[in-house]
Order: C-alpha cells, then structure tokens, then sequence
C-alpha cells in the first residue's frame, strides 16, 4: 500500500474569514507539502470545491497543484477531483490544464473526475441527474484529446470542433486515471472502463469499505478500458491520519478533535439542499441547528456522538474524543507502531493507496502537522513503500 496525502483546506478561522486567513492556510500547506516531499509520500491529492465556507476552501486546485509542484522534488500532485460538468470545467480546458501541469511538474500529475454536490449544481445551474453520464462521456474523451495529433468528437453532451491540443503530455501516453466513487454505479463504472477509484473511511464501518472494494474488483472483471494502454485499477481511500511519539501526545495533541470537526463540517457540504430564497437567489444551511439535524440522520455511533456535543459546545476532554473516533476504527491516530498495525488493516483488505487527511479543525498546531509528517517518512512509510512499489507511467 502506498500512503499519499489528501487535502480539504479545512478552514477553521470561522465565519465571517479574517482577512489573510487563507494565505496563512495556503502557506501552512505548502509547508507540509515540503516536509511530505522530503518523508517520502507518494502523491498530494487536492479537491476541487465552490463556494464551501464551512469547510473546504479551494476552487481552482490546478493553480495550487501547480505550486506544489514548484516546491517539491518527487511529490506526486493529483485531482482529487477535477470537477466534469462543463458548467464547471469544459473538458477541452481540462485536458490543456493538466497537460501544462504535468510539463511543469516533470511528469508528477495523477489525474481525478467527479461530479460534485447538490450545493454546487444549484450554484451553477447543473441538473444532477445528468453529471454521471456526462462524467463517463468526459472519461471516454480525454484520452483521445491528449494522445491524438487531431481530436474531433460529436456526442451527446459535447461536440468540439477539430483541435490538436498543446502541450503534450510529457506522461506517455498520459497520466493515471481516477474517480471519485462512492455509489454502487461509480464503483461499477470505474472497474468496467479501467480507471482507478478514490473513496473514504470516515465514519463507514470497516466492512462497507471492504464491499466497496469488492464491488469496484468485481467489475474490473469485465473491462472495456478507456485506455487501454494505461488500465488503473488501484483504489485509494482517505482517512484522517496523525502519529506521534507516545500515545498521551497523540491524543493531548488534538487529532482526533480535528477529526471530528472536520466531519462535523462536511454534513453541512454534502448534507445541505439549496433553498430558494426570493430574487436573492440561493442559500445554504449554515446554521447549527441543520448540521446537527444531519448528523442525527446519518446514524448513532460515538463519533457522531461527540460531533453533536462540538456542535452544541458541550465541553468534551480529548480523551473522550480520541476514544470516541477511535471506536470506529476509521480514523489512524497513535504512535508509529499503532498507525502501522491500523494501516496493515487497510492494506489487508486490498487497499492500494492509502490518502492521509492530516489537517482539519482549528486547534491541529501546525508544529504537530510537521511533526507527524516527519515521524511517518522516518517508521510508517518504509515499512509500506519497501514491499509495494507503485510503476508510474514512463515519461518521454
């Protein structure tokens, strides 16, 4: 299993954001993307968000992959996910995106599709019924726009006109493959057409992550590839990951608070319907009262159990939440020994890559970021990277 990183831009400075609070989050990244390079990580994963104040504050990943790349030396950057609604992203721009990106990155790009969130259909005017066959159409294209010396297509969501796109992938004969699955159809549609998913662990019980692998290995089965000179069928999974020292500094340092937070706040992305409010347009639930009410519906466990007091401001000592999250057996947090032995878990049940959220929450020094990144490029990741080695694709 390799283990990469996988990245939110959890803000937690509140609402309304301070004036430079995201340049300082922006920097803090870029920060642990170096100290990453530099312990041996595989792959920096970002998302693609708009218009999240709560939680998840990039919309243009590609500029901030690009960045990354700037700083680092062997440090994969990767769409975790490029979103595929031409409303969003016309694929013709994608494709010229990513191939400057993989130039400047000396051939460091891995390359993510998804479909985004209800709050970001209404935002742009997206029918969301639409986005699964517009995705598997944009899957189809973009291998062809980035190999063939002259690309036309008229299908049933785009027609674009002849273009030979340039610059050329410096990948040959171009990056990975991924998408974002986490229903049945995704899964299906991602082994079947030979491209990798990217899922997670949060709050999922062990087992829904083991039939999501199956299901996703049951497909490959029968593949029709979209490129069949560069099949992926790697699935990747993230999950907060924090290791220390001593098990008392891995809890005392606030991991597993950030942990909660952070899922505290994602209910409110993914769990939100867009209400219409007059000629003012849209709104979103922000208020406290609906992430609580999403939570309650989502299920009872300890987890959710102290995200309700986070949210309620019930005073909660980080014992009670690292013992809460850590219940679930969903979140790594420990000293190297006891993230190896949570990791090796992952790995038992087919994982490939494991995406490591290491920032989330407010109260996360970044000291202890660093520190934690430091810590696994000296004991985790060796003891991963020496027995699973990851080919890339070969670069011209």
């Amino acid at each position: 299993m390799r283990l990469d990183l996988f990245y939110e831009f959890c803000q937690g400075a509140g609402y309304p954001i301070p004036h430079g609070a995201d340049r300082q989050l922006f920097e803090e990244i870029l920060e642990q993307a170096e100290v990453a390079d530099e312990a041996g990580f595989d792959v920096f994963w970002s998302v693609e968000h708009h218009g999240s104040v709560e939680v998840t504050h990039m919309p243009a990943p590609e500029q901030f992959l690009t960045a990354v790349a700037m700083r680092t030396k062997q440090l994969r950057v990767g769409h975790s996910v490029v979103l595929t609604h031409p409303n969003f992203n016309h694929p013709v721009r994608v494709a010229e995106r990513a191939s400057v990106l993989d130039n400047l990155s000396g051939g460091r790009l891995e390359m993510g599709f998804g479909r985004s969130t209800p709050r970001e259909w209404a935002i742009f005017h997206i029918d969301g019924d639409e986005t699964r066959p517009v995705l598997e159409e944009v899957l189809h294209l973009m291998p062809q726009i980035w190999t063939q010396d002259s690309f036309q297509y008229d299908g049933e969501y785009f027609q674009i006109a002849p273009i030979t796109m340039v610059p050329r992938m410096l990948q040959k004969p171009h990056p990975r493959m991924w998408i974002a699955a986490g229903s049945d159809e995704s899964l299906k549609m991602a082994g079947r057409l030979g491209i990798g998913v990217l899922s997670l662990t949060l709050l999922r019980p062990f087992s829904e992550l083991e039939k999501t692998l199956s299901i996703y290995r049951e497909a490959q089965q029968v593949q029709d590839p979209v490129a069949p000179d560069l099949v992926n069928n790697q699935a990747g999974a993230f999950t907060f990951v924090y290791c220390a020292p001593t098990l008392d500094e891995a809890i005392n340092d606030g991991a597993s608070e950030a942990a909660a937070w952070y899922m505290s706040k994602v209910y409110a992305l993914y769990g939100s319907i867009p209400v219409r409010e007059g000629e003012a347009g849209y709104h979103f639930a922000r208020d406290r009262a609906a992430q609580i009410e999403a939570i309650e519906k989502s299920g009872d466990s300890p987890g959710r159990q102290v995200m309700l007091k986070l949210l309620d401001e019930v005073p909660v000592s980080r014992l009670e939440f690292y013992e809460a999250m850590n219940a679930e057996n969903q979140i790594v947090v420990g000293t190297p020994d006891e993230v190896i032995r949570k990791l090796e878990a992952y790995e038992g049940i087919g994982l490939d890559r494991m995406m490591c959220m290491v920032m989330g929450g407010p109260d996360l020094p970044q000291e202890k970021i660093l520190q934690s990144l430091k810590l696994m490029g000296e004991t985790v990741i060796p003891h991963f990277h020496d027995r699973s080695p990851d080919p890339k694709p070969p670069i011209e």
